[in-house]
């Protein structure tokens, strides 16, 4: 009788690949940093190579805005690849997007489907998959997306929501995630968090695209109300004098990493993009790099030796946060260097845990998640 490796090594050569594979040596998951450190620390790495990923939540939420910070690191780590963004919804400001993450048009192309069912779409990405030279993946969103019989029906009639997507999005999921996983690339599918007022005042949310949407995405990311940055630093509701905002989010789904860190955020400034050297300030601050002995000192420290960082024969240590920031702004290549190196000592590091998001974001984020999965369990009952 043959042994279960001699069957495993039949079947290798009988399909031309490695399907079965030993305990020992499976290949780990590599990751892509999504160029946000606050991000890739709370994913564990960034996002994960060869997987589909869902970046879901409420209208103006920063969704499409952390989904091409995603693309432009993509690009840098991926400069012979073409990445692939579809515009279901008409809506986007191409130039604004690219202005604030740095994606490089040239590598990026552009799909505005007219007319087109889900279903011609999801045919589309399955052919775009074949490309040899196919990058990062975005379908925006999910909930905009209609059947072929709802684009073609009068308008007067009424086919209803339930099940007019879920089945056709099913398929695809079921199809491209083999694809997906073969070519190692990234597809996102970015989905909306629809809210019901209940009796009582309080909010009922849901998301379309019924239960594949909870099944097939290896990493679940659901982004919170947005907040707006003011002149000084500080975090607003007003966006009317605001000199930038910030992303806050929280992953409720991760079946690729070990690490549970919460939720993360990205910073941005409408002039310059994302503004890296507040994210990492304020996380080395948490993760004690950069030392305060009084309210008002700041002392930046060698991540590896723990003593007080000296630049240009200068010691690294200053009165108050702003001179802290002004440092770090005027000094582009200590900062970049400094990033890759927090980076490197703070997103795998599992003994690390910060908290990055005040407990009432967090609270409000994981309302939302536990209202979805009720509503989607009604729906399927």
């Amino acid at each position: 009788m043959a042994s279960i490796l001699s069957i495993a090594k039949k079947l290798n050569k009988m399909y031309d690949e490695e399907i079965c594979i030993r305990g020992d040596v499976i290949p780990k998951v590599n990751f892509m940093p999504t160029g946000a450190l606050a991000a890739d620390y709370s994913l564990g790495g960034g996002f994960p190579k060869g997987r589909i990923i869902q970046i879901s939540g409420r209208p103006h939420a920063g969704k499409t805005t952390f989904t091409f910070t995603a693309i432009a690191a993509y690009q840098r780590e991926n400069p012979d690849s073409m990445c692939v963004y579809i515009d279901v919804e008409h809506a986007i400001d191409i130039d604004f997007q690219c202005a604030m993450t740095h994606v490089d048009r040239e590598k990026l192309i552009y799909v505005s489907p007219t007319r087109m069912g889900a279903e011609a779409i999801f045919d589309m990405v399955l052919e775009m998959q074949e490309a040899e030279d196919i990058g990062m993946i975005v379908i925006d969103s999910v909930a905009a997306l209609a059947s072929t019989r709802q684009l073609n029906a009068d308008i007067e009639k009424d086919l209803g929501q339930a099940g007019n997507i879920a089945k056709s999005l099913h398929n695809f999921c079921r199809q491209v995630q083999d694809l997906v996983y073969y070519k190692k690339n990234i597809l996102v599918l970015i989905n909306q968090t629809r809210t019901t007022p209940l009796p009582n005042g309080a909010l009922s949310f849901s998301e379309p695209g019924g239960t594949a949407m909870g099944f097939y995405p290896s990493l679940s990311i659901r982004c919170g109300t947005r907040k707006f940055i003011n002149k000084s630093g500080a975090e607003t509701t007003n966006g009317e004098d605001a000199i930038g905002f910030k992303i806050v989010f929280n992953i409720f789904k991760n079946k690729v990493s070990n690490i549970s860190r919460g939720g993360g955020y990205i910073t941005y400034k409408y002039d310059t993009g994302i503004d890296t050297s507040s994210d990492a300030i304020d996380i080395a601050i948490k993760a004690g790099y950069i030392h305060r002995p009084t309210n008002v000192t700041y002392q930046i420290v060698d991540l590896e030796t723990g003593e007080i960082l000296t630049v240009d024969g200068t010691e690294c240590s200053f009165r108050g946060k702003p001179a802290l920031v002004e440092f770090f702004n005027t000094h582009p290549e200590f900062t970049q260097e400094y990033v890759k190196k927090l980076h490197y000592s703070l997103a795998g590091n599992k003994e690390v845990n910060l908290e990055l998001l005040d407990k009432d974001v967090l609270d409000e984020l994981r309302a939302e998640e536990n209202s979805v999965e009720n509503n989607n369990v009604k729906d399927n009952e």
